[in-house]
């Protein structure tokens, strides 16, 4: 048997993904040093941002490491724009061009202090359940002074995740200048409402609610 050969025998089988890698490389050596309060949300479509709170015990020198995937067809990838405090220790991370799956998104952070590694955190995300809609669009307005009435149309917002129109329901909230605090609100399912008996100067607010 020729060296080569029995060297090739002893070298691992790298089989393990990316997730699996970064997760056995992960050794906790302080319990109690994880991060808190974990959160996402998803706005402007494509833009989502992850902050979490440093752990009670966490001293000025702790640093923690943000890496995610957004599906299993994803390789894990680590932030690349993260949001610092006064010690510039970094409390969340900004993304761009996101987009949203139907199964959920891993992500893990980990970091050290005092040249050990503090406890790792893991959180699993359905995205669709923290996209934050942008308002309804193109809301028009059509008022009849002689019917007293007045016709609005609007379309459903943009969002990262398809959705059927049928899944979003609105508030219309109908404000009487004359009388701020006389205020109407009412839920719709569609994409149009018929206000009756307009006769005093308005303002209309429409709001997705789903």
């Amino acid at each position: 048997m020729e060296d080569g050969e029995g060297h090739g025998m002893l070298r691992p089988t790298l089989l393990l993904n990316e997730m699996l890698l970064i997760q056995a490389l992960v050794i906790v050596y302080m319990n109690g040093t994880a991060i808190e309060n974990f959160a996402c949300v998803i706005f402007n479509v494509s833009f989502m941002n992850c902050t979490w709170h440093v752990s009670r015990t966490a001293t000025r020198d702790t640093q923690y490491f943000l890496y995610w995937q957004p599906s299993e067809e994803e390789d894990i990838t680590g932030c690349q724009d993260y949001i610092k405090d006064d010690s510039g220790r970094h409390t969340g991370c900004r993304f761009q061009n996101v987009t949203i799956a139907q199964n959920d998104a891993y992500f893990l952070v980990n970091g050290s202090r005092s040249g050990q590694n503090i406890e790792s955190y893991e959180k699993w995300i359905m995205l669709h359940e923290i996209e934050k809609f942008t308002p309804p669009l193109n809301v028009t307005v059509n008022c009849t002074e002689a019917s007293h009435s007045c016709n609005i149309w609007w379309k459903p917002p943009r969002t990262s995740y398809k959705k059927r129109s049928s899944c979003f329901k609105y508030d219309i909230v109908i404000e009487k200048k004359a009388d701020p605090e006389k205020i109407t609100k009412i839920t719709s399912e569609t994409t149009e409402y018929k206000s009756i008996n307009h006769e005093t100067e308005e303002t209309i607010n429409i709001e997705e609610v789903m």
